[in-house]
This record gives C-alpha cells, sequence and structure tokens, in this order.
C-alpha cells in the first residue's frame, strides 16, 4: 500500500470497435491532454492500451487508459470534468465509446501511481510513460495507418539506441522494437 498517495485520475474508455482506440487518442484523449495542460491542472499525464477483466461490456477487448497527475484540487477538476464529458458521449448514442470507468489499473479503485514499485525512479518512469504517450500521438496524428519504412528505421533506430540494445539491420532493429511494443500500445504498421 501506498504510504502517500498520488494525485491522479484514471478513465479507462472502452469502444464498440476496438479500431477506434488510435481515432479516439486524437478526437478525445489529445484535445483533453491540450486543455488541462493550457489550464495549468496537469503536471503529467500518459495512456496506455489496457485490458480490464472484470469490467466493461467486452472485457477482453483493449480499451484506452488515460491517467493524470497533478494537485488535489485539480484532480478532482479533472475527475469531474471526464465523467461529464464521457457520461454525454456515451449518452449520445453517437460515439463509438459505449462505456467508461474510473479506476485503478482498470479495477475500482484510485490510482496512485507506482512510487512503490519504481522506489526512486519513479520520477524517470513517469516522465517516460508521459513521453511514450507524447510520441504515440504524434505517430498517429502524422502517420494515421501506414508509416513509411525509412521513418520506421530511424525511430527504431533511436529507440534501441536510447536502450542500448545492439542491432545490425532493420529487420534486427524492427524484430527488437516490435517485441519491446507488444508490452504496450501497438501504434503502426510499416509498409
Amino acid at each position: 500500500m501506498n504510504k502517500n498517495p498520488e494525485k491522479w485520475a484514471e478513465v479507462n474508455i472502452h469502444f464498440g470497435d476496438p479500431r477506434e482506440n488510435r481515432t479516439a487518442l486524437l478526437s478525445f484523449v489529445k484535445p483533453f491532454v491540450e486543455c488541462f495542460k493550457k489550464n495549468g491542472l496537469i503536471e503529467s499525464w500518459h495512456c496506455f492500451e489496457g485490458r480490464c477483466p472484470q469490467r466493461g461490456p467486452r472485457p477482453t477487448e483493449p480499451e484506452v487508459r488515460l491517467r493524470f497527475y497533478g494537485e488535489l484540487k485539480n484532480v478532482e477538476i479533472i475527475k469531474d470534468e471526464l465523467d461529464s464529458e464521457l457520461a454525454k458521449l456515451v449518452n449520445s448514442g453517437k460515439s463509438p465509446i459505449i462505456f467508461y470507468n474510473c479506476g485503478n489499473h482498470g479495477e475500482p479503485g484510485d490510482y496512485v501511481g507506482e512510487a512503490n514499485y519504481w522506489g526512486s525512479d519513479w520520477p524517470i518512469a513517469m516522465k517516460q510513460y508521459q513521453n511514450g504517450a507524447e510520441l504515440g500521438l504524434w505517430f498517429i496524428e502524422n502517420f494515421p495507418s501506414v508509416m513509411p519504412v525509412e521513418r520506421w528505421q530511424k525511430i527504431s533506430h533511436l529507440i534501441l539506441n536510447q536502450l542500448l540494445i545492439p542491432h545490425g539491420n532493420f529487420h534486427t532493429s524492427v524484430g527488437a522494437t516490435l517485441n519491446f511494443s507488444n508490452r504496450g500500445l501497438y501504434l503502426f504498421r510499416v509498409e
């Protein structure tokens, strides 16, 4: 149990068609992130693809797990805003969002961060989560379905170099990077 809980808001968003997750990142997640940043409500944020085994109409389908970190009063504002906007979308019947829940790794309760897991490395891990989410949004916005091979080569080269993973050619780079990516949100295909 975390002795000093961090101030987080987590929402898990389920879509009628899981292929809508990418669209949601641009049409729903990005505007919220931009608004909360502009208004100084968040210190950090990140999102993942997750699965929630006990919640939602299709518990085996992926969901978008979105988290915001900030001062307690700001996190309460964020939670209220997310709940209000998501309820409107779900109730409209016109949104690809069919279900959402707030929670902790998709389960009921409050997300408290992962300082207990990461220890003193949590601040750098939290920043990396945010950097990955921002890079993911950029990929999806700039390469909606297919990323050119030469761009993928450069990106995989940089990611592997930062992780100090040796690689010799494009196939090794892509294979190693895809194995790494399979732990989280896979963003695009390469042609």
